[in-house]
C-alpha cells in the first residue's frame, strides 16, 4: 500500500513539473483547472455529496470558476484582494478548528463546506498562476521553493 502511494506521489510530482516547466500559460491554466476539479470532486464527497452525478457537477462548476479566475485579467488590485481574502481565511481556520464544538459527522450535502472548497481551490488555482507567470520576480522555480 505505502509503495503504491509512494510511486503515485512520485509520477504526480515528475508531471506536475514537467507541466510547469515546459508548458505555456494557456495549457497550465488548463492542467490547474483539471487538477482542481479532481480536488473538488474529492472536496464535494467530504462535504456530503453522496451521490457521484453531484459530485461531478460540483467538480466541473469549480473547474470552470477556476478557469475563468485563471483568465481574469490580472491587475495588482485584483490579485492582492484575492490573496488578502485567502489568508484571512488560512489565519481564521487554527481559530475555528479550536473554537467550535465537536460537529456530528456529515449526514447530507454541507453547502458551507462546499462554499468553502470552492473559494480554496480557486484561489489556490490563482495562486499558483501568478507566481508561476504573472509576479514580478515570476518563476517556476519559485513555486519549488
Amino acid at each position: 500500500m505505502l509503495k503504491t502511494r509512494i510511486t503515485t506521489a512520485v509520477v504526480l510530482l515528475l508531471a506536475f513539473s514537467a507541466g510547469l516547466i515546459f508548458t505555456s500559460i494557456d495549457v497550465f491554466a488548463l492542467g490547474l483547472a483539471v487538477i482542481v476539479s479532481a480536488g473538488a470532486w474529492e472536496w464535494g464527497r467530504m462535504s456530503g455529496l453522496a451521490d457521484e452525478d453531484a459530485q461531478t457537477a460540483y467538480a466541473a462548476l469549480t473547474g470552470v470558476a477556476a478557469l475563468i479566475a485563471l483568465y481574469v485579467p490580472y491587475s495588482a488590485g485584483w490579485i492582492q484582494w484575492l490573496m488578502l481574502i485567502g489568508v484571512l481565511f488560512w489565519f481564521s481556520v487554527p481559530a475555528l478548528f479550536y473554537l467550535s464544538p465537536k460537529q456530528p459527522a456529515i449526514a447530507g450535502p454541507d453547502s458551507v463546506l462546499l462554499a468553502i472548497g470552492l473559494l480554496v481551490f480557486v484561489v489556490a488555482a490563482v495562486a499558483i498562476q501568478y507566481l508561476r507567470s504573472f509576479a514580478p520576480e515570476a518563476s517556476s522555480w519559485l513555486l519549488f521553493y
